[in-house]
């Protein structure tokens, strides 16, 4: 039997190998119409869409480049560095 976990930490298993990943790049403050092309929100609004399949679909008045509303650009950078604090 194979497993593949993933973890924090190291879970001390004899036949554990450990790939450290660095965490993505998070968007900074301000500058929200970039914000949507860091790769964190990318993962975030791909994951979204898993869920939410119509999330960014309506591309009047929004980002070309992922479909979301520029003020919703801002929210989900301010997002993103939250989740990034509770790394």
């Amino acid at each position: 039997m194979r497993v593949v976990a993933t973890s924090r930490h190291r879970l001390g298993l004899a036949a554990e190998q450990v790939l450290p990943l660095d965490p993505l790049p998070v968007p900074g403050l301000g500058a929200a119409e970039r914000a949507v092309l860091t790769p964190a929100v990318w993962l975030f609004t791909d994951r979204i869409r898993r869920v939410r399949p119509s999330f960014g679909t309506n591309w009047v008045g929004r980002l070309p480049t992922t479909g979301i509303r520029p003020a919703s650009s801002s929210a989900l950078a301010a997002a993103s560095m939250r989740l990034l604090a509770i790394t």
